[in-house]
């Protein structure tokens, strides 16, 4: 007796039974990949905007305290937010300040080695009051994403301030 399955000139089940699993198990297969597909680029995308979401809130917290010459908190200066973000580890978020015309005026203490260019379209945008997100590539640190952040106060442009970090251990995930 021979437990050898019965297989057409195409290589395919001769059963009906057969062909259904093969169909169904095919199916399933793709609607798996499909699913997870799908899943994939949601949390991408979900990730990237926390990520983004982040940068502009350190931002615009950056701004208020450079703008608060009076901080409720004693402890809560802006020196105090700046040291926060001067931590050396090339993951953490770093900035740069620039005056209104693009000239770099400073910069947190783990960019010690090199300043990035404010862009010209992040330096019109920053001009008219509008922030920029931009993606750049650093030998260092890989992607740096920065937030290019117009600093105003009484309806002028003060500064232009950038806040970035490394994609790099959100690419990881």
């Amino acid at each position: 007796m021979s437990s050898k399955p019965n297989l057409n000139r195409w290589g395919w089940p001769a059963s009906i039974r057969g062909r259904l699993a093969l169909w169904y198990g095919t199916i399933l297969g793709v609607a798996f990949l499909f699913v997870g597909l799908l899943l994939f680029v949601y949390l991408s995308r979900n990730l990237h905007s926390d990520f983004d979401f982040s940068l502009r809130s350190t931002a615009e917290a950056l701004a208020r305290a450079s703008l608060d010459r009076s901080p409720p908190l004693p402890e809560l200066d802006i020196e105090a937010l700046l040291q926060q973000l001067d931590n050396p580890d090339p993951t953490s978020n770093f900035f740069q300040l620039f005056d209104p015309r693009g000239r770099f005026g400073a910069g947190s203490r783990n960019l010690s080695k090199r300043t990035y260019p404010l862009t010209e379209g992040a330096l019109n945008n920053a001009l008219q009051g509008k922030f920029t997100y931009e993606t750049f590539i650093d030998p260092d640190r890989g992607k740096i994403r920065w937030v290019t952040y117009p600093v105003i106060q009484n309806g002028r442009l003060v500064n232009i301030l950038q806040v970035g970090g490394s994609l790099r251990n959100l690419e990881k995930v």
